[in-house]
């Protein structure tokens, strides 16, 4: 799954570096930026039973547009979740320090504009345990891959609703789906939804 992981991260590079080269005569401009909150359902596998969590957490948005090409954002965030598993119990927050996010581009009138991306992360998290022959508690931190796939629903031209699903990779697997509110402001506050055209 790395191996795999690892492909997909240089994939995306590539695509990145041959869609900036072929965007440069027409230039990179700043569509926009943005803050919002979002709530999550997660569910984590490591060799004993599944966990699964609730997340909360928040988000910011830088946005360049390229053109014909759609836009490309810049989407850090942070949060926290708690869950467990008989036995378990477990909290984890979680930097998604440089998300970067292409948004295809789409018509004028179409007020829903797909994205997928990924970026590094760094995960904290603390584990707790107990049973018949004892109990233990650790705290882990790990560098981690995030690798996201979503849809902006524009409901206004300063607000949107976000739906994305995200998968965590390092020693652990990690699977979230993720459902949250995005406040624009700047350039993009008072654009129409496409990515096309501003």
């Amino acid at each position: 799954m790395r191996d795999a992981c690892g492909r997909l991260a240089v994939g995306v590079l590539l695509a990145g570096l041959l869609l900036s080269t072929g965007t440069a005569a027409q230039g990179v401009k700043y569509a926009g930026s943005g803050a919002g909150f979002q709530l999550g359902f997660v569910v984590v596998s490591h060799s004993d039973p599944i966990s699964v969590g609730f997340d909360v957490g928040g988000h910011g948005d830088i946005a360049f547009s390229l053109g014909r090409f759609g836009e490309a954002h810049y989407m850090p965030g942070a949060g926290i979740w708690f869950g467990g598993a008989p036995g378990w119990f477990v909290y984890e927050v979680h930097l998604d320090i440089a998300d970067l996010a292409y948004f295809f581009p789409v018509a004028q009138r179409v007020p829903v504009r797909p994205y997928a991306g990924l970026g590094p992360a760094v995960v904290i998290d603390y584990w707790s345990w107990s049973d018949a022959t004892g109990s233990d508690a650790q705290t882990e931190a790990h560098v981690a891959l995030n690798i996201l796939g979503g849809a902006e629903f524009r409901v206004s031209p300063r607000a949107s609703i976000l739906a994305e699903m995200r998968g965590r990779v390092y020693h652990r697997g990690q699977f979230e789906l993720v459902a949250g509110m995005m406040f624009h402001f700047g350039r993009g506050a008072a654009a129409a939804p496409s990515a096309t055209n501003r």
